[in-house]
C-alpha cells in the first residue's frame, strides 16, 4: 500500500476485521512453527515500501521523502533538545547511627510508625508460617521480631526512603537475562501494565497508532482508548488458533508504528513461533514500525531458544517486556521491564519517559535477593510445579462433562463451559458460592469479537496450589454432572 496517509491527531479507533467470521486458509494452530519466505538481508528500512505520512505539526518526518522514521513512531518533543527528564534528588546510603545527612528529597526523618511496621512484618510471618504448615514454630518467630529492634529499623529505613538509582539492580537483572544484555537497556517501571501505557502514550498518533491480536492482552486497546491513539485489531479465529498471514497482510495495510505481541497469550495461553516473530520484525523495520514482544509468562513455556531477546542486538525496532509479577511470585510488588535493542531510539526513549522513583525501595530489594542462586533454584522448581500442576489441572478439566480446556504454555488454562449448559458468568458465580474465583471473559466486542463469543462460554482460571486445584476440579465435575 502506497500514497499519502494523514492521520489526524484525534483519531477514531480503527475497527477489527468485518469478515472475522470468514475462513483462513493460512490457519496455523497456536504453538506450531510457520514456514516462511526467507528475507533477503539487503532489504532494510531503506526500501522505499510503505505510506508516505505527513505530520500532523505540519513538520515532515525525520525519515525523508516523506517517510517514517524509528524516531517518528513517537513523539516528536520526547527527543527535542528543550525536553529535560526529570532528575531526582540523589540518594546516598548512610549507614544508620552514622553522621551524615540525606536531605534532597523530602522524606521523612522518622519512617512510618513503628506500629505499623510491627504489625505489617508479624502479618506477614504469620501468612508465610501458615503456608509452610510450621505454625508450631509461630510463636518462636515472633518472639525473636520482638526482641530485636533492628529487624524493624532496618525494614523501617528501607521504605522510609525514595530509590532513585535503579542502575544497580539493571545490572544485575540484565546479567540474569543474559544475551549480552546490559543494564542501560533495561527500563525498570512498576509493572509491565504501566510500561504498555507509557509506550502507547509515547507514541506519534499521526504516525500509524497500535495493533494487537485479539483477544489478547486487554490494556493494549484499554491503553490506546485511554490515550486516544488508533488501535487496530486482528482477531484470533474460531478455535483461538493465529491467523499469521492475515496479520502480516493487515500489518502491510495500517502500517502501524507499534505492535504489541503477547506470547504467551493472555487470556489463551497460546504462543506465537519465534520463526513468525523474526518474519514481522523483519518487515516492520522495512518501514520503521516498533514490535513490543511482552514475554510476560514467558517462564512458564516449555522448550529451549523460545524468547527473542537474542535478536535484541540485530533489531533496532524490537522491544521486549518482561515481568516479576509471575515466575517471581511478586504480584503485589508490581515490578517490570522493558529491554531495548543496544544504542536505539527505544533505549533513548526509556531514559525520556521515566517517572521519579518508580518502583518502591522494598520492592527493588526484594528482587534483588531473588536474583541469587538460592532463589532462583527455589523459584525454578515452583515455576516446575506450576508447569506439572497445569498439566494435571489439563488432563483433569478434559474428562468434566461439558467442559473444555484450551491448550496453555503459561500459569494459567482457558476453559469453555458451553457444554455444561450454563454461562461463563453463571458457572462463575457458583465458584464464587464455594468461595473459588475464576475470571470470565467480557463479552465486549473490542476485546472478544462475536465470533468467539457467540461460540464460547469462555473463563480463565488461575494454576494454583494441588489443594486448591483439586477444589477447583470438584466443584466443576459438580456442576457438569447437574448439566
Amino acid at each position: 500500500m502506497s500514497g499519502t496517509v494523514v492521520v489526524p491527531p484525534v483519531a477514531t479507533e480503527i475497527s477489527g476485521i468485518a469478515e472475522a467470521n470468514a475462513a483462513d486458509d493460512s490457519v496455523v494452530p497456536a504453538g506450531e512453527g510457520v514456514a516462511g519466505p526467507e528475507i533477503p538481508a539487503d532489504e532494510g528500512a531503506a526500501s522505499g515500501d510503505g505510506p508516505v505520512f505527513v505530520r500532523g505539526d505540519g513538520l515532515p518526518p525525520t525519515g525523508g521523502g516523506g517517510r517514517r522514521s524509528l524516531q517518528d513512531v513517537w513523539l516528536p518533543h520526547l527527543f527535542s533538545e528543550s525536553f529535560v527528564p526529570y532528575a531526582p534528588g540523589k540518594h546516598v546510603e548512610i549507614p544508620i547511627g552514622a553522621p551524615g545527612a540525606v536531605l534532597s528529597s523530602n522524606e521523612h526523618p522518622y519512617g512510618p510508625a513503628p506500629a505499623a511496621m510491627r504489625d505489617l512484618l508479624a502479618d506477614g510471618v504469620k501468612t508465610l508460617f501458615g503456608r509452610m504448615r510450621m505454625e508450631d514454630k509461630l510463636p518462636e518467630a515472633m518472639s525473636i521480631l520482638g526482641a530485636d529492634g533492628a529487624i524493624f529499623r532496618t525494614l523501617s529505613e528501607s521504605t522510609r526512603q525514595y530509590m532513585d538509582d535503579y542502575g544497580p539492580f539493571a545490572d544485575a537483572y540484565a546479567a540474569y537475562l543474559g544475551f549480552g544484555i546490559t543494564g542501560a537497556q533495561v527500563y525498570v517501571a512498576s509493572g509491565c501494565s504501566q510500561l504498555i501505557y507509557k509506550l502507547i502514550r509515547a507514541t506519534n498518533p499521526v504516525m500509524g497508532g497500535v495493533m494487537a491480536f485479539m483477544p489478547g492482552f486487554f490494556m493494549y486497546p484499554i491503553g490506546a482508548s485511554a490515550e486516544d491513539r488508533p488501535f487496530h485489531s486482528v482477531f484470533l479465529n474460531d478455535d483461538l488458533s493465529y491467523p499469521f498471514d492475515r496479520f502480516m497482510k493487515e500489518a502491510e495495510e495500517v502500517d502501524p508504528g507499534l505492535i504489541f505481541i503477547d506470547t504467551p497469550n493472555n487470556p489463551t495461553g497460546g504462543t506465537v513461533p519465534k520463526g513468525w516473530l523474526m518474519r514481522l520484525i523483519e518487515a516492520r523495520l522495512r518501514h520503521n514500525g516498533y514490535v513490543a514482544v511482552d514475554e510476560a509468562y514467558f517462564d512458564f513455556r516449555r522448550g529451549e531458544d523460545l524468547t527473542v531477546l537474542g535478536l535484541l542486538g540485530n533489531y533496532p525496532n524490537l522491544i521486549v517486556l518482561r515481568s516479576f509479577s509471575k515466575f517471581l511470585g511478586l504480584a503485589g510488588g508490581r515490578l517490570g521491564f522493558g529491554i531495548a535493542a543496544p544504542d536505539s531510539v527505544a533505549q533513548t526513549l526509556f531514559g525520556r519517559i521515566k517517572t521519579p522513583f518508580e518502583v518502591a525501595t522494598t520492592t527493588v530489594n526484594l528482587a534483588t535477593y531473588s536474583l541469587k542462586p538460592e532463589a532462583q533454584g527455589q523459584l525454578r522448581c515452583n515455576a516446575l510445579e506450576v508447569m506439572r500442576e497445569r498439566e494435571r489441572l489439563n488432563q483433569g478439566l478434559s474428562v468434566i462433562h461439558g467442559i473444555t480446556a484450551f491448550p496453555s504454555e503459561a500459569n494459567f488454562i482457558l476453559i469453555d463451559v458451553k457444554g455444561t449448559g450454563k454461562t461463563a458468568a453463571q458457572v462463575d458465580a457458583e465458584l464464587r458460592r464455594r468461595d473459588l474465583y475464576a475470571r470470565p471473559l467480557p463479552k465486549n466486542p473490542r476485546f472478544v469479537p462475536p465470533h468467539i463469543s457467540g461460540r464460547y462460554e469462555l473463563l480463565r482460571i488461575s494454576v494454583g496450589s494441588p489443594d486448591q486445584n483439586d477444589q477447583l476440579l470438584n466443584a466443576l465435575r459438580e456442576i457438569g454432572a447437574r448439566s
